[in-house]
């Protein structure tokens, strides 16, 4: 069950996890500067119809048929000093892929938020939905190579592009170290 932030602190997310989690600046721009080596490693895309549960939260969102429609996942992992610490999935409706598909098909080993998203004006976000969910509801391994742990802590918002959405839905992994506090650069 996905949660506002207000009712985020019944999942008893671990303190390390918190400022991760809530923060809504730019993700990978803050893993950078918590480790030696900071890696994304895009683990695979394709077209699919969604899960039950992604169907319920981007259904409001979509054209009237839309829902039914395959759409475009891309999911990633970060890792820091070689240890997996996080996995992402986009999740791109039908049409908005269609509006957006050179940028798309243009990000190859990028980021999608530094690249598409981040400091442009055309783009907007929700706010974050949270989760708790414990790794014997997965029907599959989250990722190869992912820490085993009795829960995953899971952030989700969508973002739009000029009103085309796109849902980035992130996992954060027990052995992501302590979030530093970055410096203002002026």
């Amino acid at each position: 069950m996905w949660h506002t932030a207000p009712q985020a602190s019944a999942l008893d997310i671990p303190p390390h996890l918190r400022p991760w989690m809530f923060d809504t600046q730019n993700l990978t721009h803050a893993l950078q500067a918590c480790a030696q080596t900071h890696q994304m490693h895009v683990l695979q895309q394709y077209w699919s119809t969604l899960h039950p549960q992604q169907l319920h939260y981007l259904k409001p969102l979509l054209e009237k048929n839309a829902a039914q429609q395959e759409h475009w996942f891309r999911e990633i992992t970060h890792t820091l000093d070689d240890q997996i610490v996080m996995f992402a999935r986009v999740i791109v409706p039908h049409d908005t892929y269609t509006q957006l598909s050179y940028e798309l098909e243009d990000l190859e080993n990028k980021p999608i938020g530094q690249t598409l998203l981040y400091d442009n004006p055309k783009v907007s976000r929700s706010d974050f939905e949270y989760a708790k969910i414990k790794s014997s509801a997965l029907k599959s391994p989250i990722c190869e190579g992912a820490p085993e742990q009795n829960h995953y802590f899971w952030r989700r918002s969508t973002f739009s592009y000029s009103h085309w959405p796109l849902v980035i839905e992130e996992c954060f992994f027990d052995k992501l170290v302590h979030k530093p506090i970055l410096s203002m650069e002026y």
